[in-house]
């Protein structure tokens, strides 16, 4: 039995709800619209820029080692190395819109915490003034990147020296994303609350399998095509949910409101 004022741990169901949970919130309130479109608008803008520096570097590189006087087999090395840099520029691309996009959008998403929180529990906390928002959300994230790329580095390395790894490997390099995506995805719910890495980090282990469910399955759904414009609204939205399912005392305010779990 939970006493009053203390945290209760929760369990995978909760991860898995609380994605749906924050992909109906915005799909249904049409207040949260606005905020919800500058998100995606930054990542537009983010991802023409930095694919298209990406694919022009690509080609420039290429042509600096085949040169621009090229015969059949030159051209054919030319757009094979092109296109192949290119793919790599685009992931990478992605990846940064994301990471830039979730700072740069930050007025956005808190607006969408709040809208969450009074829906569910009637109130919310102050958020932090929004450059401390800001510097708070830059340094998380940027621990999330530094932690999980040296996973993935590893993992990568692994691969490469030993193939049939990649058995294990696979899995393991989808879970990191998971994680990395989840950890990015609290951050402003966590913000709101002046919870630093430190706060975060013993959160997550208290909650490990809700917190691990939740970042496969947007991890998941993130592979459609077009998602992830919508992904860091809906998924905010979603970690909030998260984030109250935690407090016993806010657990039952949503109880006796009608909404949550």
């Amino acid at each position: 039995m939970t006493r009053e004022g203390e945290f209760k741990s929760i369990g995978i169901s909760a991860g898995v709800e609380a994605v749906g949970s924050g992909i109906g919130f915005i799909l249904r309130t049409p207040a949260t619209w606005p905020w919800a479109a500058v998100p995606g608008m930054i990542m537009l803008v983010l991802l023409a820029g930095l694919c298209g520096l990406g694919i022009w570097g690509s080609a420039e590189f290429s042509a600096s080692i085949f040169g621009h006087d090229r015969h059949t087999w030159g051209s054919i090395g030319y757009w094979l190395v092109t296109v192949l840099l290119a793919i790599l520029s685009v992931l990478i691309a992605v990846i940064f819109a994301l990471v830039l996009t979730e700072p740069l959008s930050a007025f956005a998403l808190d607006k969408i915490v709040h809208a969450y929180e009074y829906k569910e529990i009637g109130h919310s906390p102050r958020s932090p003034p929004m450059l401390v928002m800001i510097w708070i959300s830059i340094r998380a994230i940027g621990f999330g990147l530094l932690i999980g790329g040296l996973a993935l580095a590893i993992l990568l390395v692994v691969n490469f020296f030993f193939p049939p790894a990649a058995i294990i490997t696979v899995p393991l390099k989808f879970m990191v994303c998971s994680w990395m995506l989840a950890w990015s995805l609290i951050d402003y719910p966590m913000v709101q609350r002046r919870l630093g890495i430190r706060e975060r980090a013993r959160w997550i282990a208290r909650h490990f399998w809700a917190f691990t469910a939740f970042g496969m399955a947007w991890a998941a759904i993130a592979v459609v095509p077009g998602v992830v414009l919508v992904l860091l609204p809906m998924g905010v939205a979603g970690a909030t949910d998260l984030v109250l399912r935690d407090d016993p005392r806010e657990s039952q305010i949503r109880a006796d409101r009608g909404g949550g779990q």
